[in-house]
């Protein structure tokens, strides 16, 4: 594919489908032609791609960046909408790129792209960047970078910075709280498989495949286990539709690693891959059954074996009093895990965003 005459604004590097794509549409184009392409925030300043980034902007082709609301394109992120003109023979190449954050009204963005792209009068919204700014080593055409004054710059970083002070505190508050462990006794073992056997512990399955677009019903799937986050998808009522309740541990497997999640809202649909065990709580708590499969997880971690059989892992026979001791350590430990990985994403927020302004000319040492 490396003489293709598509890649009339270089060869898409692997790992850039999307500037690929871009190339493909404008091929399509007539002299003239115009599209709209949707892009993932990263296409828009991956190193990667800067030359193609570069030749869209060097020949007008590029002609407005608008970033799109969170949830536009039925995901979590706020997806771009690049405006693409394929120049025809004699245009004059435009000496300015339109950023525009499209959380406005949707006329109001339409309206004033539209005067833009057109030439018909000032459009009213986000920024007319001068081609001169863009064409720097990074070749970033990310709308946000290009609209923050400041003044935005220094709120978002107060922001950042008071949000990693407040997780900081919440980690040490439960480093405090964090108890002393002992030494185990010698206790008798037992398997999922014997308390599955046994009618103890029931374990399900979902749907092999599900429609996880709309619906009334979220859903809790494998990645949401892994990554520790609220449900992400949603569908609708369906035969076989397996509904989690309170109690109930979702199990997510990658490879030998196993993450359990104990549920603790009832209603809440799971998702393909995931296997879901319901214990007797009378007999076994589950955050103490949680804790033991987390743990084997952690010591098959090593292994060469592409997938753990989690049945096989063994729970020493222990009253409900004591199960449930070692349940609250095993949630106090969670808590703790979840608040680091919060106050290290804060941390990176702030640096980022400090680094950033002083770097850019926004910010300056001394407040």
């Amino acid at each position: 594919l490396g003489g293709d005459a598509r890649w009339g604004h270089g060869l898409p590097p692997r790992g850039e489908p999307e500037l690929a794509w871009v190339q493909h549409v404008l091929w399509h184009l007539r002299p003239g032609g115009e599209a709209a392409v949707l892009m993932p925030q990263a296409a828009a300043d991956r190193r990667s791609g800067r030359r193609i980034r570069a030749g869209l902007l060097r020949t007008g082709t590029l002609r407005a960046v608008l970033e799109l609301p969170a949830g536009a394109a039925g995901s979590a992120a706020a997806p771009h909408l690049w405006l693409l003109r394929r120049p025809a023979d004699g245009d004059p190449p435009p000496a300015h790129v339109l950023m525009v954050d499209a959380s406005a009204p949707p006329e109001t963005v339409i309206a004033g792209t539209l005067r833009f792209l057109r030439g018909t009068g000032e459009p009213g919204i986000g920024r007319a960047v001068p081609l001169v700014d863009l064409l720097d080593d990074a070749v970033d055409v990310t709308p946000a970078r290009h609209l923050r004054g400041s003044a935005d710059i220094r709120a978002g970083f107060d922001a950042a910075r008071a949000r990693f002070r407040d997780r900081l505190a919440a980690v040490n508050a439960l480093a405090n709280e964090l108890a002393p462990l002992g030494e185990a006794g010698e206790h008798s073992t037992v398997t999922f498989a014997e308390l599955i056997r046994h009618g103890t512990v029931e374990v399900l399955h979902p749907p092999i495949t599900m429609d996880l677009g709309a619906g009334d019903i979220p859903v809790l799937t494998g990645k949401d286990i892994t990554l520790d986050r609220d449900p992400s998808a949603r569908t609708v009522p369906a035969p076989g539709l397996l509904l989690l309740r309170q109690g109930d541990i979702a199990v997510a497997q990658v490879g030998r690693r196993v993450h359990p999640r104990v549920v603790d809202v009832a209603g809440v649909a799971v998702g393909p891959q995931v296997q879901v065990f319901r214990a007797d709580q009378t007999r076994y708590d589950p955050y103490f059954l949680a804790c033991f499969l987390m743990a084997a997880g952690m010591a098959r971690g090593s292994s060469t074996s592409s997938r753990a059989d989690v049945r096989r892992t063994a729970v020493p026979r222990l009253p409900i009093e004591e199960q449930r001791a070692y349940g609250a350590a095993h949630r106090r430990l969670a808590e703790l895990s979840a608040a680091l990985r919060e106050l290290a994403a804060a941390g990176d927020d702030t640096i980022a965003l400090g680094i950033e302004g002083l770097g850019g000319g926004g910010l300056r040492p001394g407040g």
